[in-house]
């Protein structure tokens, strides 16, 4: 029988070398993390077998991996509430960065002296402005500090300086979109209750599977969730799974 820290025979061996530095550096730190559970647990055997059978190519076993075993439920006490604003205030506040960007691109180019490198040259046209200023130290309403005017316009310089304006806004810009087309983060309607994390753990791992599987195999789910956060007795059930995705109204109860 194999040792706890090396790869079971029943692990894909399509992913034996690529685990094999995770399990060396846990080794070394002397700490069973939940990357080791995941792969040298004897109760992931059904796991893994099953989705080697489901999947058409190791790059799914790597990524279930991935998210098994890095996924943010995972970090700090596992009874601690989930913090992360729900899926809608996230993707409006995305929205209104975008604007935000885009309004102050505008509000730039429309300050700009020039017919080219307008953007550049607005930003320039509003450090020179501080020049101009009355007021020697500002104290800034948001951060609630004092800051002197020498002190801000060499930190606007020094912006300016270290990457183009234009760049950088338009990169926040392209950023805030992205981020505002991201999928739904899964997290559970309850965020302030003890098992919410785990919860949360559960909802995308059943996400995985039906977007990849077709299926939500509520038992892979179930184990995997009892190996990742150590649970002794299989705390967690598929029919747990099942209730749980019905509290959020991922499927309709049968």
């Amino acid at each position: 029988m194999s040792d706890v820290y090396s790869i079971p025979s029943w692990f894909p061996k399509s992913l034996a070398e690529r685990v094999r530095p995770s399990l060396e550096y846990d080794k070394q730190q002397n700490t069973i993390f939940p990357f080791e559970r995941l792969v040298t647990s004897l109760e992931m055997k059904e796991v893994w077998t099953k989705l080697e059978q489901l999947s058409k190519n190791s790059g799914l076993l790597d990524r279930f991996l991935t998210l098994a075993a890095n996924h943010t439920s995972l970090i700090g006490e596992r009874t601690d509430p989930i913090k992360e604003p729900s899926d809608k205030v996230q993707h409006n506040a995305y929205l209104s960065l975008q604007k935000d960007f885009e309004s102050i691109i505008k509000t730039l180019n429309d300050l700009s002296r020039v017919d080219e490198d307008k953007l550049n040259d607005g930003w320039q046209v509003l450090v020179n402005a501080i020049d101009r200023s009355t007021t020697s130290t500002l104290k800034s309403k948001v951060f609630r500090q004092k800051k002197d005017t020498a002190q801000l316009k060499f930190d606007l310089n020094r912006l300016k300086d270290s990457s183009s304006i234009q760049d950088v806004l338009e990169t926040m810009t392209f950023a805030a979109i992205a981020a505002s087309h991201a999928s739904d983060s899964n997290l559970p309607k309850r965020r302030d209750i003890d098992t919410a994390k785990v919860n949360s753990y559960c909802l995308a791992l059943s996400d995985f599977f039906k977007t990849e599987f077709g299926d939500y195999l509520d038992g892979l789910v179930a184990t995997t969730a009892n190996v990742a956060f150590a649970f002794d007795n299989a705390e967690i059930t598929p029919n747990k799974i099942y209730k749980l995705r019905i509290s959020n109204n991922l499927i309709s109860p049968s």
